[in-house]
């Protein structure tokens, strides 16, 4: 709850404040005056040597992909109908519903995929090198680790 590990321990920072934010902003400004050619790696670097300067920096990223409450129970009706088909013995009725259900599933996995592919594109760092608030080096990274997981069901 709220961050706090079971023996007590801070397990997450707080998110950056809007101040923080504009301190980024700032250093990526001056970064590009003063050097107008700059990669947008090197300018995320300029970003990460200010970011390591907060002390309420954010250690990872959570993204949650689900469809809207319309779709889930569409899905969840689907499932359920599907279920008391197989109990009256209609296999075929619980197998087509069955199907319309995992059509949804797999849409929404694809979503999950585009979304953690669009990530990797577009915001997919490494840092090499010494690591402190002020060295190392911002690369762009080579993949990201993801975990998707669908919802369960149980036909």
């Amino acid at each position: 709850m709220k961050g706090i590990g079971p023996g007590g321990e801070l397990l997450v920072k707080r998110r950056q404040s809007k101040d923080a934010h504009e301190r980024e902003d700032a250093a990526a400004a001056r970064y590009l005056q003063d050097h107008p050619y700059a990669s947008p790696v090197e300018v995320a670097e300029a970003r990460a040597v200010e970011r390591g300067r907060d002390p309420h920096t954010v250690p990872y990223f959570d993204l949650t992909v689900s469809a809207v409450k319309s779709v889930s129970v569409l899905h969840a009706s689907y499932r359920v109908s599907a279920r008391q088909a197989r109990d009256r013995g209609d296999e075929d009725q619980a197998a087509a519903l069955d199907a319309k259900a995992d059509e949804i599933e797999d849409a929404l996995m694809e979503s999950a995929r585009e979304a953690v592919g669009w990530l990797e594109a577009h915001a997919t760092y490494t840092r090499t090198g010494h690591h402190s608030a002020a060295t190392g080096e911002w690369r762009d990274g080579d993949g990201l680790a993801a975990g998707l997981f669908p919802a369960s069901h149980q036909p």
